[in-house]
């Protein structure tokens, strides 16, 4: 795994995530629960952290302070691999599971879809 650390403790890491073909929707079996409310999570992830990314870049023109300035670019860094873990984990391991869910939620997923081919 690629990953450095910012003076002030931030970890920016790549990890190399792979979604195995049979994938299941309930990776915990010991918590199924668990496991369909971190993948909740993850529906809203891919939309809200390049929303934070923005707001950060947004506000770089107005910060002075040099070491602030460094651990902003380091939260950008880490924040833009998480968002793109948590797209991967949507249009890879979760892909192909309407069959199993509601139609509420096969509507979601349709409209996280149609957000990630324009993103």
């Amino acid at each position: 795994m690629n990953e450095t650390k910012t003076p002030e403790g931030i970890l920016v890491r790549k990890p190399p995530f792979e979604y195995p073909p049979d994938f299941a929707p309930h990776w915990n079996p010991a918590k199924p629960e668990w496991s369909q409310l971190a993948n909740g999570a993850s529906v809203i992830l891919p939309y809200f952290e390049p929303c934070m990314i923005d707001a950060m870049r947004a506000a770089i023109p107005r910060i002075t302070d040099p070491a602030l300035l460094t651990a902003v670019k380091a939260w950008i860094g880490q924040e833009s691999q998480h968002f793109r873990q948590h797209r991967r984990f949507m249009e890879d391991a979760l892909s192909d599971q309407e069959s199993s869910v509601s139609p509420a939620d096969t509507f979601a997923a349709g409209c996280v879809r149609t957000r990630l081919a324009g993103a």
